[in-house]
């Protein structure tokens, strides 16, 4: 599993879960040392992690990408984009960042308050990189190279990623009704439960 930008605990609860199924679930966190990585040294970090095991790869934000491009240089069972980032409509930083305000108002306080330390740990360059590396890696052009079936999860209420571009992206696409982009903070019980339902098919 692949959090989203420079955060990772919002994803602990669902990694909990899925375990208690008795299914192994590692969460792939962004380096917080070293030089600042992009979405393609992410994934060579990620891709090192699965070695020749046969996943489901789930992402998440940010990690969807990170994700797709793993499962386009190795094999996986199933890819699961939560969330997927970026939309073409907000396909620029200042249109990102008015999206991603929006969805905040969206999200319950306790989210930032468990995020605000992460991204200070991270640090403004680390974010920014990976943050302009997201916006020209298209999820689209990564995909592109993928052969394993996909599943792609969103909020209901999710202002980041559209249903119309979601359901253009192939696969199946399943919408939690009401929840904004931090779906799994909210109810990680059915993320949990639809990577569980992947790992079992």
């Amino acid at each position: 599993m692949v959090p989203g930008l420079a955060v990772s605990r919002y994803l602990e609860p669902t990694v909990r879960r899925i375990e208690e199924t008795g299914v192994r679930c590692d969460l792939v966190r962004l380096p917080t040392s070293g030089p600042p990585v992009g979405i393609p040294e992410y994934a060579a970090l990620v891709a090192e992690c699965v070695g020749d095991r046969e996943v489901v790869l789930v992402g998440h934000s940010s990690g969807t990408q990170v994700a797709a491009a793993v499962a386009g240089k190795v094999a996986v069972a199933r890819l699961v984009p939560g969330g997927p980032t970026v939309d073409p409509a907000c396909r620029t930083v200042p249109r990102v960042m008015a999206r991603w305000l929006i969805d905040g108002a969206r999200e319950p306080a306790s989210l930032a308050w468990q995020e605000f330390p992460e991204w200070g740990r991270a640090g403004p360059r680390r974010i920014f990189t990976l943050l302009r590396s997201m916006l020209r890696h298209p999820l689209e052009d990564l995909l592109a190279e993928v052969t394993a079936p996909l599943t792609v999860v969103r909020g209901g209420r999710d202002p980041l990623c559209t249903t119309g571009w979601s359901s253009e992206l192939g696969g199946e696409l399943v919408t939690l009704p009401g929840l904004p982009h931090a779906f799994p903070y909210l109810d990680p019980v059915a993320f949990a439960r639809i990577v569980v339902e992947h790992c079992s098919g």
